[in-house]
């Protein structure tokens, strides 16, 4: 028999460190294994508190939408003020702010950013907003009437509707398109007729607004005035010859009557509840296209002549810095067209008699008359594009839906 030879101790220790890279190595593994296993769950929990996060964000910036939304002056209330404070939800916090794109935040796009932070994880949803405040129908009108519109024995011309609650036309002819709320009466209208459509009215707060800054004129004077001129730097009525862009003229409950006369401006009747009449010559015109040139808190007549005579007045309409059509002299002898250039406003009846040019509406809370002659009322895009605040609709705001960021 042949004797077993026997391993030796080299080959013995050789699997014993084999045995042992093996466990290493599976305990390794198995230590690697945990580690990505609490890799993932840490991955896991991140992206599930981020996605939390990012979900808050968005909800803070719904609400904050919905607070600007129900706020036509947001710009003036959340400027430098939070739109949402920060507000703690859970183990989260939230906070909504506004802020302009560039410039302020006055006007122009503007970014409304929500931020929410929970357990170190930050996340932000914004988007971009406007707004604007729509311009009234009634400039974008010739004449309006909160009530009845009434053309008499006349013919009224201009490129832009009248509007009113319903029109009357006797024997008249309206060459312009009729747009009211209830229903056209009569047969000639040289425009199209439309019905369903309510004149917008600004708020009768303008007469005071506009009032603030008026020199004041008189009161306590019934009767007629007669050949007077008011500009900024003259002023020939009553007896304090106050100069100013805007003059008011207190009523004092009393009628009365303005004839032949110049205003450079904007011209106020208040505490007018027995009526203002304006005759003869007149030439009024604003400072600028989109003021006001005539405004009464009360009904107001308007019987012009054809012509504004120095001569008749007795008063140098155009003297030295009071320029007409770029002239100026020292005499009374010149002889001026009539005409109203501007935005005309009465809170109760405006009566319009005998022929007139108007440049810019003219628009009465209750009923407005035209009694013979032949009326043109120019447009006036200026005072659309520039509008007295009191001629503006409530803020429409607006999102762009291309500048979600979340």
């Amino acid at each position: 028999m042949t004797p077993t030879k026997p391993c030796s101790a080299s080959r013995r220790g050789s699997a014993y460190v084999l045995v042992l890279g093996v466990v290493a190595i599976a305990t390794a593994a198995g230590v690697l294994g945990v580690q990505l296993r609490g890799m993932q769950i840490d991955a896991a929990t991140t992206m599930e508190q981020q996605a939390r996060t990012a979900s808050l964000a968005r909800s803070a910036l719904e609400i904050a939408i919905a607070r600007i939304a129900a706020d036509d002056d947001w710009r003036e209330t959340y400027d430098g003020v939070s739109v949402l404070p920060a507000t703690t939800i859970g183990d989260a916090t939230v906070l909504a702010n506004v802020a302009p794109v560039s410039g302020n935040l006055k006007d122009g796009p503007a970014t409304l950013t929500a931020r929410a932070r929970a357990a170190g994880s930050i996340q932000e949803a914004s988007v971009v907003l406007d707004s604007y405040r729509p311009v009234m129908n009634s400039l974008s009108a010739s004449l309006v009437a909160g009530d009845d519109l009434t053309v008499n024995f006349a013919t009224m011309e201009a490129p832009q509707p009248i509007r009113a609650n319903q029109t009357w036309a006797s024997a008249a002819n309206i060459k312009a398109d009729s747009e009211v709320t209830v229903s056209n009466f009569g047969l000639l209208y040289t425009g199209s007729r439309s019905t369903g459509i309510e004149p917008e009215l600004p708020d009768p707060a303008i007469v005071d607004r506009v009032g603030m800054t008026a020199v004041d004129v008189f009161k306590n004077r019934a009767g007629t005035s007669d050949g007077f001129l008011l500009a900024p730097t003259a002023n020939t009525l009553g007896s304090k010859h106050q100069i100013g862009e805007i003059y008011f003229v207190d009523c004092d409950d009393q009628e009365l009557t303005f004839s032949n006369f110049r205003v450079l401006g904007t011209l106020i009747f208040i505490n007018n509840s027995k009526g203002v009449t304006i005759s003869g010559g007149v030439r009024m015109d604003p400072m600028s296209p989109n003021v006001p040139v005539l405004l009464s808190d009360g009904d107001l007549t308007i019987d012009v002549d054809a012509h504004l005579v120095e001569s008749v007045a007795g008063q140098n309409m155009n003297p030295p810095d009071v320029p007409w059509d770029g002239n100026t002299d020292n005499d009374s002898t010149d002889i001026y067209t009539s005409g109203i250039g501007g935005l005309i406003y009465a809170m109760g009846d405006i009566t319009i008699k005998g022929g007139i040019t108007l440049g810019g509406p003219a628009i009465a809370t209750d009923d407005l008359l035209i009694n013979q002659g032949t009326m043109f009322v120019a447009d006036n895009p200026d005072l659309r594009a520039d509008p007295p605040a009191e001629f503006r609709l409530p803020a429409v705001t607006t999102i762009d839906p291309f500048s979600f960021r979340n």
